[in-house]
């Protein structure tokens, strides 16, 4: 009889909508089935500087189970691939049992921020040129008035 690690990962794939200003996260609960305490390592195959996985490796006692939370930042808008690598070994180094492993495929969407509210969008512009905005506005201002009054007479 051969044995193995058991590795359980709800959902079987991640889907995940990222923002460029806020990121986006999703979370799995990785399950252990086997009659071991099991090593537990969740680690990106690709873009590991913007995937963070929370916790990333743990220990988990026979038929307990975690939840994972990935948190995805942004790079530039568009869809994106790639697949988690769920790996499990027995916490006892005299167990027989192999290691076993399993890959979550998670998709993402970078997402320009077009539904951020138009004023929304204008306030962010005017907090990087709001001084030079806010004095245009000033002198605009005192202009108009400055402008009737000569007009008036």
């Amino acid at each position: 009889m051969a044995l193995a690690i058991g590795i359980g990962v709800t959902p079987a794939e991640l889907e995940v909508d990222v923002s460029l200003t806020d990121g986006g996260s999703t979370q799995m609960v990785i399950q252990n089935p086997s009659a071991e305490v099991t090593i537990f390592r969740v680690v990106p195959e690709d873009y590991e500087d913007n995937i963070k996985i929370n916790p990333a490796s743990f220990i988990l006692p026979a038929g307990a189970q975690e939840k994972v939370t990935v948190r995805v930042m942004p790079i530039k808008a568009g869809r994106y691939f790639t697949q988690l690598a769920v790996t499990g070994r027995a916490l006892a180094d005299d167990s027989f049992a192999a290691a076993g492993g399993v890959r979550v495929p998670l998709r993402f969407t970078v997402r320009e921020d077009s539904s951020l509210p138009w004023a929304a969008r204008v306030l962010d512009y005017l907090d990087v040129y709001g001084y030079f905005w806010g004095a245009a506005l000033v002198f605009l201002g005192l202009g108009l008035r400055l402008t009737r009054r000569y007009w008036r007479g």
